[in-house]
């Protein structure tokens, strides 16, 4: 609070002092001024420390009008319209020109212009039309008035605020900008002050005739603005406006006239001049020098890009190319430079592709593609690359640019992954058809010894004793065993046959191996409705076959078994992200599913081996089995882009959870 107090009070302080130098040229109550400075110092206020010093600039402005003689009530009108005034300023400068410390372009200066000429206007207007109500200045005079007010604040603005505001930005970030010394600024500062106060105080009076010196200062704060930039432009200003206007009011210099008005006149068009050329000259030499060090980095970018680049005419004549150019290629730019790029042509691009080639970039679109070029070696060399239109300021197309990358690994590694990827799907065809062979044969001869096993034990149990009867028993149960091994191996070998994925309702899936289990089939319930997937609808089938198979077979026989089949949509990464941040989020991908029961449950140690192949916990004289289905599951589900994990606990029970992609339509319509 006390320094915003003490921020506020040294804006008073200083807003009072500066208004001195305008009272020296005030006319009509000792109020109304052509060269205003304090209006500059309240907008300079506002842009620095926000409008929070508002109230600093309405308290200066009230004691200076009350100081030169107005009521309080008129120096409240005053206030509040020059209030304004300087609100209308800075909203401007802030909202049209954010980096105005720089004054970098032309477009800085025009916003600088425009607020200066725009924002007194309702101040100029209000104090005039105050001054007219008020019977202090006559209803005759008041266009005059309200100029001249409106000039004043304006000079103000225009003069106070970019050469302030630049030196204020600059002790912020603590130093100058390149090229600008110290020492240069003092010496320019120092002597600018000196010949201003030497041509001003007239010590040879001169008078009329001496105006050929303030040329000479004119060209002096140019070259400020040539030679120190933005910096030299304000501070030639600052040090050649102040002693021009103090020692004018003060009745010397070229700029005295008889009449006030020619005085003022040519002291306020010095002033503005010098202001607007040194700001637009040093603006203009900072776009220039901003292009120039684009170009140049632009350049030294292309000379050192890694691509090459070839740059062509629209006659297809090349122009400039890089050094990656030449190390690709191995021609040399002067070798290059005048050529057509045919000349790298290996034959292997058709005619039909160079026409669609230049059909696209004639009408100015990017072309990106493959060509197979010759090098200077003649060795071949795959390129990857973009030819991009460039058009000049009328639009018309100047030049072609073309980035090539040499990809000519990336083709033989492209190659050799088809080659490896066709061999590994003609051994896992090959597999698959011997498997399939395989198990189907033995088939035959299972059933056989199966058949004639059952025969004797129909006929010659009677005859047979118990050692005999368990033998062939052993041979039945094995036979049977092996005819379900075989089934198996022969699901998990058939995976990827192909099959098509489509819709699969779940429920149906989840009732037709319900029907299966038969008796067994009260224990599961379905918790929530199921949703439609896609999939193979067969192996899916399978998979919840084996699944409630399990959870039957391994069930506690101290409890009744409890089945609980569930889903939910799964939510991803991004979704989660859209919706902290209040987007609308993208429907699920994926269902999850899970199947838990109340069994015996495993033991963490062997959870990490369930899925694999022939893998099994239990005896076949505990529980019968085949090793393959949990294997088969996890099969299936990776197919079908989605995973299968367990959570099991001994003597609780078991969780299958899996994922399956959702159906199409239902992500449109969630």
């Amino acid at each position: 609070m006390l320094h915003s107090l003490g921020r506020g009070a040294a804006i008073v302080v200083l807003y009072v002092l500066v208004a001195q130098l305008g009272l020296l040229f005030s006319f009509i109550g000792g109020n109304v001024s052509p060269i205003w400075l304090p209006s500059g110092v309240s907008v300079l206020a506002l842009l620095v420390f926000g409008r929070r010093v508002l109230w600093a600039c309405w308290l200066a402005n009230v004691m200076v009008s009350v100081g030169g003689g107005m009521s309080l009530p008129v120096a409240l009108v005053f206030a509040c319209g020059n209030c304004v005034e300087y609100l209308l300023a800075a909203f401007l400068l802030q909202r049209f020109a954010p980096r105005l410390e720089h004054f970098g372009s032309l477009r800085d200066v025009g916003v600088l212009l425009l607020a200066g000429g725009v924002a007194p206007i309702p101040a100029a207007l209000c104090a005039t039309t105050t001054l007219v109500l008020v019977n202090i200045a006559p209803v005759q005079v008041s266009p005059f008035v309200a100029l001249t007010w409106w000039a004043g604040d304006a000079v103000g603005i225009l003069i106070l605020v970019p050469s302030v505001l630049v030196w204020y930005r600059l002790r912020e970030k603590r130093a100058l900008q390149s090229g600008v010394s110290v020492a240069a600024l003092g010496w320019y500062g120092g002597g600018s002050l000196a010949l201003a106060m030497l041509v001003f105080s007239d010590p040879l009076s001169l008078a009329e005739h001496g105006m050929v010196l303030v040329y000479a200062l004119f060209l002096l704060v140019m070259w400020g603005a040539l030679r120190l930039g933005i910096l030299g432009a304000t501070l030639g200003v600052l040090a050649v406006v102040m002693p021009a206007v103090v020692l004018t009011a003060a009745g010397h210099g070229p700029f005295v006239r008889h009449e006030l008005n020619d005085t003022i006149l040519l002291l306020m068009g010095f002033m503005v001049v010098s202001l607007i050329m040194a700001l637009a000259l040093s603006a203009v030499l900072i776009e220039r020098d901003t292009a120039a060090e684009q170009a140049r980095v632009l350049s030294k970018a292309v000379e050192q890009s890694a691509s090459a680049v070839i740059i062509t005419n629209p006659a297809g004549q090349i122009t400039y190319v890089n050094p990656a150019f030449s190390a690709l290629t191995g021609y040399e730019s002067a070798e290059a430079i005048g050529q057509n790029p045919r000349f790298l042509k290996s034959g292997h691009t058709s005619g039909e592709e160079y026409a669609s080639l230049w059909k696209a970039i004639i009408d100015g679109q990017s072309w990106r593609g493959e060509f197979l070029n010759i090098c200077k070696d003649r060795s071949l060399v795959w390129e990857q690359m973009t030819i991009s239109p460039l058009r000049d300021e009328n639009g018309r197309i100047s030049h072609f640019v073309s980035t090539a990358e040499d990809i000519t690994q990336r083709k033989v590694n492209e190659r050799h992954l088809r080659d490896a990827l066709e061999r590994a799907e003609r051994a896992r065809a090959e597999l698959e058809r011997i498997t399939f062979a395989i198990t189907h044969t033995l088939q035959e001869p299972l059933r056989s010894i199966s058949g004639f096993a059952q025969l004797l034990e129909r006929r010659y149990t009677p005859v047979l004793d118990a050692t005999a009867q368990g033998y062939l028993g052993r041979v039945v149960n094995a036979t049977e065993r092996m005819y379900h091994l075989f089934h198996d191996l022969m699901h998990y070998v058939m995976v990827d046959d192909g099959s098509p994925h489509q819709p699969v309702g779940l429920e149906t899936v989840i009732g037709n191996v319900c029907g299966a289990l038969g008796a067994d089939a009260v224990s599961v319930r379905v918790a929530g409705p199921l949703p439609v997937v896609m999939a193979a609808e067969r192996q899916i089938h399978h998979v919840f076959e084996h699944i409630l198979g399990n959870s039957v077979k391994y069930r506690d026989s101290e409890r009744p078994l409890e089945i609980i089949v569930s889903a939910w949509p799964v939510e991803t990464e991004e979704s989660r992200i859209r919706k902290a941040n209040g987007l609308p989020a993208s429907a699920a991908e994926y269902w999850e599913l899970s199947i838990q029961d109340n069994g015996i449950g495993i033991d963490p140690v062997f959870q990490p081996k369930l899925f694999m192949l022939f893998s099994r916990l239990h005896t076949i004289d505990d529980y019968d089995g085949t090793g393959v289905g949990l294997a088969y599951c996890r099969r299936v589900i990776e197919r079908h882009g989605g995973r299968v994990w367990i959570e099991s606990r001994l003597g609780v029970g078991t969780t299958v959870h899996l994922t399956l992609p959702a159906q199409k339509a239902e992500l449109e319509e969630r």
